[in-house]
């Protein structure tokens, strides 16, 4: 380019060292720092950390760390912006200890964080719900050597934090702190705490609170609904759900998916099948349906023991180009071996594990109690020894069944001692209870197989 008598910019210079850095062409990137130099073009502070960004956008953060070293080594300083970037990559990532060691390497250079610091990293430490450190930052912006003004971003990144883990005290003392800074809520804020006074069943606070959303001229909006409908459905307070969802509707909000789902999902926990298949139509005809309403109508027709619906609901299912998800498959097999139909069951985990699941322990817990119920003790067998080859972890409720199973001695003995290995086998046995039938020998040695 140069030879050509055309001398390039800085924004030419920018795209070769963001695609060099894109690729770890490291010793390119030098080169043309080189050439640069040359042309008299000397990179700042302003370069780099845009380098930095695209990186950290892309989620490159090893590349932008180096960029920033590449930075350093050139004798340019990273300021607050600089840092307030890689800061936001490392906490978007879940690195929040991470993103604090950055904090403190910016107070040994000298550079003050400034309000996106702060927020960035208290809706971090919120993120993985460290309140007390997230609280502890709040206190340093209010109380430090240097005050930083907490907006309302900061405020609401705490609250939504303490709510998350129901601290609704602490949330309200937030709350106030933010009326003493003249700060005023906004919809978020009531949303979080609406959301979070409904998790811990305080429903007069939460609708104390939407008249005080109401009163301050603010109006509810779709995360406003779906925190409602959500909070009344996992209370099982269908018909109040069901208000949220009117009113929703009547303000001229479109019902999604995550409106109905809470709802359609209490209402199939609670055996109400008919106005559950009601709304279910419903949200064929607003918005269409995806894997988890589906499965969700399935868990509730497996509970009732409706085997015909079932029937319908995964051939419709698949007929969308749908495909159940482990749970579905779980809770199908659950139902089948309940009911006796074993058959059914063996083929629905056949149908299972041929679309890349690997059966949890409550599925051989079902069919180890159905087959043990008709006495195939063989089978028992088979599924147990199935157990250990897939390295199914036991729990307490699948040693109970095992414990419990019907005694056939002379079939189980010569099958459980051929099957533990002899390193493991006799010892485990000797020192077992000498009440214990062959079955229960077994499932000791299964047990220790396990730990």
């Amino acid at each position: 380019m140069c030879g050509s008598g055309v001398q390039p910019n800085v924004v030419v210079y920018s795209c070769l060292l963001r695609g060099y850095c894109r690729s770890g062409r490291w010793r390119d990137v030098g080169k043309v720092f080189e050439e640069m130099s040359r042309q008299g073009i000397e990179p700042d502070v302003i370069m780099f950390t845009g380098l930095i960004d695209d990186l950290c956008k892309e989620g490159r953060m090893g590349k932008a760390a180096k960029v920033k070293d590449m930075m350093v080594q050139r004798g340019l300083e990273p300021n607050v912006v600089t840092y307030n970037v890689l800061i936001n990559s490392l906490c978007k990532e879940g690195s929040v200890r991470e993103a604090l060691a950055l904090r403190k390497e910016m107070d040994d250079k000298g550079v003050a964080p400034d309000v996106v610091t702060y927020n960035t990293l208290i809706a971090g430490l919120s993120g993985v719900l460290e309140m007390d450190e997230a609280m502890g930052l709040l206190e340093e912006m209010i109380q430090g050597d240097t005050v930083v003004e907490p907006d309302v971003v900061t405020f609401n990144s705490i609250i939504h934090g303490l709510c998350k883990i129901g601290r609704m005290r602490q949330a309200v003392k937030v709350r106030e702190m933010m009326a003493e800074r003249g700060c005023m809520c906004n919809l978020v804020t009531f949303n979080y705490l609406i959301g979070g006074f409904l998790r811990v069943h305080k429903v007069k606070m939460a609708m104390n609170l939407m008249d005080e959303l109401a009163s301050s001229g603010l109006e509810p909006d779709s995360f406003t609904y779906s925190i409602l409908i959500n909070g009344f459905s996992k209370m099982w307070e269908v018909d109040r759900a069901e208000m949220f969802l009117r009113t929703m509707r009547q303000h001229g909000i479109k019902a999604e998916l995550f409106h109905y789902i809470p709802l359609l999902a209490a209402m199939c926990q609670q055996g109400m099948m008919e106005q559950a298949m009601v709304l279910f139509n419903e949200m064929d005809k607003n918005c269409g349906l995806d894997a988890v309403a589906y499965s969700t109508m399935i868990h509730g027709a497996c509970k009732s023991g409706d085997t015909k619906m079932v029937k319908q609901l995964i051939k419709d299912m698949l007929v969308e180009g749908l495909a159940p998800d482990a749970v579905t498959y779980s809770m199908l097999i659950n139902m089948y071996a309940k009911l006796g139909d074993l058959e059914e069951a063996e083929r629905v985990l056949k149908q299972m594990t041929a679309s890349g699941f690997v059966p949890v322990v409550a599925v051989f817990d079902s069919l180890i109690k159905g087959y043990s119920a008709e006495g195939q003790i063989n089978k028992v067998l088979k599924l147990i020894h199935e157990m250990r080859a897939k390295n199914v972890a036991l729990d307490p409720k699948i040693i109970s069944t095992i414990i419990r199973l019907p005694e056939q001695t002379p079939l189980l003995w010569s099958a459980t001692t051929a099957s533990v290995p002899h390193s493991h086998g006799p010892s485990i046995l000797q020192s077992a209870p000498p009440s214990l039938t062959p079955v229960h020998h077994y499932h000791v040695a299964l047990t220790s197989r396990a730990l």
